[in-house]
């Protein structure tokens, strides 16, 4: 296929998709292949769908860039480039262009009246109706805070214009909706609000955004169930697009004066990062800044400032607020929030000669709420967990550790331990806590003091260290009078050390202790704890021999004492497995597992065990012994989730998903590996996970491999499209990174009967692998387009199969020779890897079929060299070098020698009956007898040959 035929193939298929990143990625691919080509034509084609593409987006950098290329080559010669070309018209895009740049301060009041000067020479030389023009002055106008300028404007704006005019009636009353709410017109914009409903206009942006623009007019009105009730609606759609940041302010507003303090605290930890998603979108980004100070002011005058906030991609944010280290806390958010804002809006005043930005941010800061809603403290915010693991929203504050569960009335003080040591594992941290203060009054003093632990190792993982302080000298006091003096001797000696806390002289402190408690003859529980963190930094450190005799000794030593050995055994096999001791690992779980433990750490040791037994299974010797070691690390597997689910352990119940789908998808069992990796997914989006995308984008490859590509097409579309917003349009992801979600976006676009935009993933996925320099995997996708085009009839088929031929062959010389088969570059990020020599033969043989269907000889030479090579290779499969004869017979028939086919074919029928693939050999007598009745020789078949021609 001639390079242009493909681009203009890549711009069809990109009419046929929705506004997008696998879009994108196609006119981009487009228009890379037109300048490289010098094809300005089909550069011009490619770079308005650009333009339309990043007006929906909402990406301004990439819009200006697109429409100023266009514009440039539409006024040095209109009739090579026409402004209305493929359905696209550059004058309408012109008519949003200005408020652009009047949405960004560094574009000066001189560039703003130059584009519309321009933009009016050009509608008056094309003859063009001037209403698109007056609009978007219209619009500067309003922007700029020019409210002379906007009544001229609106006023020339009140004739009639011709149909064909680029004028949106929608946009019209949308913006002259904002102009009204920004001079406090409220009454007339409710009225221009309840024309355009009436009118039913509307665009690709409205009218959405007329609904984000009213809901302040309505509050400040009085009409709060009506303001409720469009938020309430048009929120969700709002949320699933960084373009509509704008509109994501004025609805968080919205609920600060709703009283919505938890939903307003949502919107900004989950869609803060958008502000970054189009850096020229200064005043969306003013806007959304204000917003979210208005949110925090209110959390911190209901006494919550030090509330952590852990935001959505965080580290996104550095370009906007500047450098943080930690996690915010309200009180700090809101200050930055509020300093950046000040900064833009001076920007803005300064360039439009006005203080309305100004204004703006003074009615922000002063914003209170019209409506009483949830208090802050009332439990209204989501709860947090610190620590290692990334913050996530767990549960709620009111809510049981359990979910679906009411806590029972009769649990002792040692239950309700296990309940709250459950609850704080799954990061429900409020319920531990409430579950600690329910058990205190009525606990044993062994049991008090673990609760008293449990609370201060929540306080230090979630970085509270004031707090944790406090609780360490209560739990000092009462191990005193209960006359625990060994545990209140360690705990006055390491503090918070103890409890999980870090110091630069952690080793040597520890280390110290130890000897003190040995000297002091303290109790083996007492001696444990030091012994476990020790062992535990030890571990850290790779030091996996010396953790062990730490633990074994101090094991030994304490034998004939009572007190819980359980956190110790579960170290002890995490060094065992370390050190490659799998059956003693197994071994201590099982003693773990006997033990009265809680839930969560019985889930967690189930778990371990199953996948352990896993690694015993792969060396078992007998068939026999493999099976029942499998049999039980499934079993394992899946008690370990249902105890997680039982606690509402989304950590958990991720980590046993995974093992589980691994498992049942190893046993054959494919419907339950892939309902395995869909709670996953369910799970990770429900919390927020990082790798939600991962593990959704998992799923999405056992559902191709299962046949069910309709499913996962739309999981992968939608991983396409939140990693574009995370990695801005994916140009801070590998190359490679980007090329595999393709690669399988294509496989699931085959499945799904969509052989175009199959065709545009894997030719986008070729460029981005070859970028990489992952030659195994270009060879890949490669053999997976060239068997789309053969497929259908294409003769290009044979090309791309040629080209993958070539680098096949190159790449398994390279592997022979013991060299990288990549060539040094980025390794894919496939699940599996095949070797370059099974990509050559798999390429040689299709290569081969294609050559032959289209009358070309040599086919039948490469199908030869195909089985040669497989042969050579010690490829034992029976079923594969029959399926290449069965090829080669095909091929006979293509170029019209159905006499030597038919004896070809009955070769294959034979090869695949000695595998025992008697279906597949039937196909073939099928395939025999009909060349032998085309070749007059139905007379020279036997009974069982011709049987299938009567079936």
């Amino acid at each position: 296929m001639r390079a242009d035929e493909h681009v203009r193939r890549l711009l069809t298929q990109s009419d046929q998709i929705p506004t997008g990143a696998f879009e994108r990625a196609i006119l981009h691919s487009a228009t890379g292949l037109s300048d490289a080509l010098g094809d300005e034509d089909l550069g011009y084609r490619s770079r308005l769908r650009l333009s339309a593409w990043a007006a929906a987006s909402g990406d301004t950098t990439e819009r200006l860039r697109a429409f100023d290329w266009c514009l440039e080559r539409h006024l040095a010669d209109p009739i090579r480039f026409p402004a209305a070309a493929d359905d696209l018209d550059l004058l309408w895009d012109f008519a949003s262009i200005p408020r652009l740049l009047a949405g960004d301060p560094r574009y000066s009041t001189e560039a703003i009246e130059e584009c519309l000067d321009e933009m009016l020479r050009v509608y008056s030389n094309r003859g063009v109706d001037l209403g698109g023009y007056w609009l978007a002055r219209f619009e500067c106008a309003v922007a700029c805070g020019d409210d002379a300028g906007a009544r001229v404007a609106r006023a020339t704006l009140s004739g009639a214009h011709p149909a064909d005019s680029p004028l949106c009636e929608a946009c019209l009353m949308s913006v002259e909706l904002q102009w009204h709410v920004d001079n406090e017109r409220f009454e007339r914009a409710i009225a221009c609000y309840d024309l355009l409903l009436a009118r039913g206009v509307g665009c690709a942006d409205e009218p959405e955004r007329a609904h984000s623009r009213v809901v302040l007019p309505l509050l400040m009105t009085g009409r709060t169930a009506r303001a409720r009730e469009i938020v309430s609606a048009a929120l969700v759609g709002a949320r699933r697009n960084p373009k509509n940041v704008a509109a994501l302010a004025d609805y968080l507003t919205a609920t600060v004066l709703l009283g919505e303090l938890s939903l307003a605290v949502d919107l900004v930890r989950r869609h803060l990062h958008w502000i970054v998603y189009d850096p020229l979108g200064l005043d969306a980004r003013f806007a959304f800044l204000t917003a979210t100070g208005a949110a925090l002011n209110a959390l911190v005058r209901a006494g919550r400032g030090e509330t952590s906030v852990p935001l959505v991609e965080a580290d996104r944010l550095h370009t906007a607020l500047g450098a943080h280290l930690g996690s915010w806390t309200a009180k700090a958010l809101a200050e930055r929030c509020w300093s950046v804002a000040g900064t833009i809006a001076s920007s803005f005043d300064a360039r439009n000669g006005t203080s309305r930005y100004a204004e703006r941010l003074r009615a922000a800061r002063s914003l209170v709420p019209l409506v009483d809603g949830m208090p802050a403290a009332a439990g209204g915010l989501p709860a947090f967990f610190g620590g290692d693991r990334a913050m996530t929203v767990l549960s709620r504050p009111g809510m049981p550790a359990i979910a679906g569960q009411s806590m029972p009335r009769d649990l002792t003080s040692a239950d309700l331990l296990d309940r709250a040591r459950e609850s704080a594992s799954a990061g429900a941290v409020t319920e531990a806590f409430a579950l600690i203060d329910q058990a205190l009054p009525r606990a044993a003093p062994l049991t008090r003091a673990e609760l008293f632990a449990l609370r201060i190792r929540i306080l230090v993982e979630g970085e509270n260290a004031e707090e944790a302080e406090q609780v360490l000298s209560q739990r000092i006091d009462c191990l005193i009078l209960d006359d625990l003096d060994d545990e209140a001797e360690v705990d006055l000696q390491l503090g918070l050390l103890i409890h999980g806390a870090t110091a630069p002289d952690r080793e040597s402190t520890l280390e110290a202790a130890l000897a003190r408690t040995r000297e002091l003859g303290l109790r083996g529980a007492a001696r444990m704890r030091v012994v476990i963190a020790l062992a535990g930094l030890r571990f850290q450190q790779r030091h996996f021999g010396i953790a062990q005799s730490l633990l074994e000794d101090e094991l030994q030593r304490s034998a004939g004492e009572i007190y819980r050995r359980e956190p110790a055994l579960s170290l002890l096999a995490d060094v065992y497995c370390a050190l490659g001791r799998s059956a003693d690992a197994v071994d201590i779980l099982d003693r773990v597992l006997a033990s009265p433990i809680d839930r969560a750490m019985r889930a967690s040791m189930l778990l371990r065990r199953s996948t352990l037994l896993v690694a015993l299974d792969r060396d078992a010797h007998s068939v026999g012994e493999r099976s029942v070691l499998f049999d039980h690390a499934l079993d394992d597997a899946d008690r370990s989730l249902g105890l997680y689910s039982e606690i509402n352990h989304a950590e958990g119940i991720l980590d046993a998903c995974g093992v589980l789908a691994e498992l049942l998808g190893r046993a054959g069992v494919i419907t339950g590996a892939i309902e395995a990796l869909r709670t996953a997914a369910h799970t990770a989006t429900r919390i927020e996970h990082p790798d939600a995308p991962s593990i959704r984008f998992r799923l999405a490859r056992a559902l191709v491999r299962s046949d069910r590509g309709d499913q996962a097409r739309e999981i992968i579309d939608s991983v396409l499209e939140e990693e574009s917003v995370r990695t801005e349009g994916w140009s801070d992801a590998e190359p490679a990174e980007f090329a595999v979600v393709l690669h399988w976006f294509g496989h699931a676009c085959r499945q799904d009967d969509d052989d175009p935009a199959a065709y545009c993933a894997w030719s986008v996925a070729l460029e981005h692998f070859a970028r990489a320099g992952d030659d195994l995997a270009a060879v890949e996708v490669g053999i997976s387009l060239g068997r789309l085009l053969f497929d259908n009839d294409e003769e290009s088929s044979i090309e791309v199969l040629a080209h993958a031929v070539a680098t096949a062959r190159r790449l398994a010389t390279a592997e022979a020779g013991g060299s990288a088969a990549g060539g040094g570059g980025v390794r894919s990020r496939s699940a599996t890897r095949a070797s370059a020599m099974t990509l050559l033969v798999d390429a040689l043989h299709l290569l081969g079929r294609a050559q032959a269907a289209f009358d070309r000889t040599e086919g039948l030479d490469t199908l030869d060299v195909a089985r040669e090579h497989a042969a050579r290779a010690g490829f034992g499969d029976p079923a594969f070098l029959a399926s290449i004869l069965e090829s080669r017979a095909r091929a006979l028939d293509d170029l019209g020698d159905e006499h030597a086919a038919a004896l070809v074919a009955r070769e294959a029928a034979e090869a695949y009956r000695a595998c025992g693939d008697e279906q597949a050999a039937r196909d073939v007598d099928l395939f025999e007898t009909r060349l032998l009745a085309l070749t007059a020789g139905a007379d020279r078949l036997v009974p069982d040959r011709a049987a299938p021609l009567g079936r």
